[in-house]
């Protein structure tokens, strides 16, 4: 059987790029106010986002479902399936939690093992970040991807993190856009995009109609 990350994020499908980077900055300036520390990647795939996290100064380490994960990030990944097996971590070892695209492929009967793990395993007062695509404006392409599962809205992600023990939560619909997190002003860019179903000609329609969602609890 072919492994997913050679299917679905193979370096000719998702070639590297600098968004990473800017994904972690904007998300530890603007939800992680906190000194740098530990930070556990769930999900953590080619740990693109990862190494970035890690030259901002985190001590980070990766769980994912395949053993692939290990060619791009040696010794910083620890293979785990983590729809039913027990992270290999001490209760509270971890600051911050970052799972980026991974909860949408999470089986609803996984879900009860999956969320308490990753709160589990954070530190009191430590911050959870989770993120994944918006069904509202992707429910049309959303299973385009085979491996999708469970999708998300506002209201049903805010739902599963206070079932999980989750507190000071806040979900927000996030533009993968760096230059509007740059200039905010933006937005109404993007809104008037969504609008007028604009076609996804290049990089800024595709996501002013692409939204993902942004997750953020506490311990």
């Amino acid at each position: 059987m072919t492994d997913y990350l050679d299917v679905s994020y193979s370096i000719k499908k998702k070639p590297l790029t600098n968004y990473p980077k800017k994904l972690a900055k904007y998300i530890c300036d603007n939800y992680y106010n906190k000194k740098r520390g530990s930070l556990l990647d769930v999900g953590c795939g080619r740990g693109d986002q990862l190494l970035a996290f890690e030259k901002l100064g985190f001590k980070c380490v990766g769980v994912d479902n395949s053993q692939r994960s290990k060619d791009f990030l040696k010794d910083k990944f620890v293979k785990v399936n983590v729809f039913k097996e027990k992270f290999p971590f001490e209760d509270e070892s971890f600051d911050f939690i970052f799972c980026k695209s991974v909860i949408e492929h999470v089986p609803l009967e996984a879900q009860a093992h999956f969320f308490s793990e990753c709160y589990r395993v954070i530190k009191k007062e430590g911050t959870a970040v989770f993120m994944t695509i918006d069904w509202e404006t992707n429910y049309k392409i959303f299973f385009t991807e085979y491996t999708h599962i469970y999708p998300f809205a506002i209201s049903s992600l805010e739902q599963c993190l206070k079932i999980y023990n989750f507190s000071n939560i806040h979900i927000e619909r996030f533009v993968q856009l760096p230059i509007v997190w740059d200039f905010p002003s933006l937005k109404i860019l993007t809104w008037l995009v969504r609008l007028l179903k604009l076609p996804k000609i290049n990089k800024f329609l595709k996501y002013s109609r692409e939204l993902m969602l942004l997750g953020v609890g506490k311990k």
